[in-house]
C-alpha cells in the first residue's frame, strides 16, 4: 500500500491501471491521481440516480452521467497537468490527427452500423 501512495518506490513488479503501467514518485502524485479518478467515480454515482430516476431518462441517463463524469475527470486531469513543473500541455499540440483517426473509424464504424 505504501508503494501505491508514493511513500516507497517499487523495487520489482509493476502497478497497472486500466492496462497501463503507472508509477508514483511521491505522495503528491498519488493523491492527485486519486482525486482525479475518485472525482469521476463520485460524480457518476451522484448523477446516475438523478438522471436515471429523477429525470426519468433510463439508460440514456446512465450514459449521460458517465459521459459528464468522465469529461469532468479529464478536465480536472488537464488542470493538474497544466501547473508549472508538470507535463506542459499546449493547445497547438492538441489537434486531431486524421492519419491516426481514419484507421480507428474504419474499425469502429462497421460494427456500429450493424
Amino acid at each position: 500500500m505504501k508503494v501505491l501512495t508514493g511513500i516507497y518506490t517499487k523495487d520489482s513488479g509493476t502497478i497497472t491501471y486500466e492496462g497501463k503501467e503507472v508509477e508514483f514518485h511521491n505522495t503528491h502524485e498519488a493523491q492527485e491521481a486519486g482525486i482525479v479518478i475518485g472525482s469521476g467515480i463520485v460524480l457518476n454515482m451522484l448523477l446516475d440516480p438523478l438522471l436515471i430516476f429523477g429525470l426519468d431518462m433510463g439508460l440514456a441517463g446512465a450514459a449521460w452521467a458517465t459521459t459528464i463524469a468522465e469529461t469532468f475527470a479529464a478536465l480536472l486531469a488537464i488542470v493538474y497537468l497544466r501547473r508549472p513543473g508538470d507535463i506542459q500541455l499546449h493547445l497547438r499540440h492538441l489537434r486531431l490527427r486524421w492519419d491516426l483517426i481514419a484507421p480507428c473509424l474504419a474499425l469502429g464504424v462497421t460494427p456500429m452500423v450493424m
